[in-house]
């Protein structure tokens, strides 16, 4: 189950890159209509949180420039150094969702919808954390000898 989703790795990388640009770019030209002094107004909180979401985009730049087969021959073994980003980019990206919350995981107020999108937000990461770390694998794989 577990070959379908990293036969797609490439795709599902270039694609949260150009979605992750598609919403710079919306939140640039829609929201903010190009007065990103409009930043400095904003809460702390959601300072922050364009703050992390920005160097997760800068994070994943060179991931996706490099994300072609000529790249990760010419790179060797820095090509998966470079692309281990990948990870702390994925923390930024979760933190940018929790602190800018009022947008993505409801209203300011704590309700049990909010708590509950909160808690899958948390899951969700966790989860892709296990899925990419050899523990699990390992664990999965093993077969005991029968007795």
């Amino acid at each position: 189950w577990w070959g379908g989703p990293l036969r797609y790795r490439r795709l599902l990388g270039v694609g949260a890159f150009a979605l992750s640009v598609v919403h710079v770019l919306q939140m640039v030209v829609h929201s903010w209509n190009w007065n990103l002094e409009a930043i400095a107004f904003m809460l702390p909180q959601h300072r922050i949180s364009i703050g992390l979401g920005a160097a997760a985009v800068v994070m994943m730049m060179p991931l996706a420039l490099t994300s072609f087969d000529w790249a990760q021959a010419a790179m060797g073994r820095w090509w998966r150094r470079l692309h281990l980003l990948s990870v702390p980019a994925f923390l930024l990206v979760a933190l940018h969702t929790l602190l800018i919350g009022s947008h993505y995981l409801g209203r300011a107020q704590l309700t049990w919808v909010n708590a509950a999108l909160v808690m899958l937000l948390g899951v969700t990461v966790v989860t892709v954390l296990l899925l990419r770390s050899p523990l699990p694998q390992k664990l999965l794989s093993y077969y005991p000898k029968s007795l």
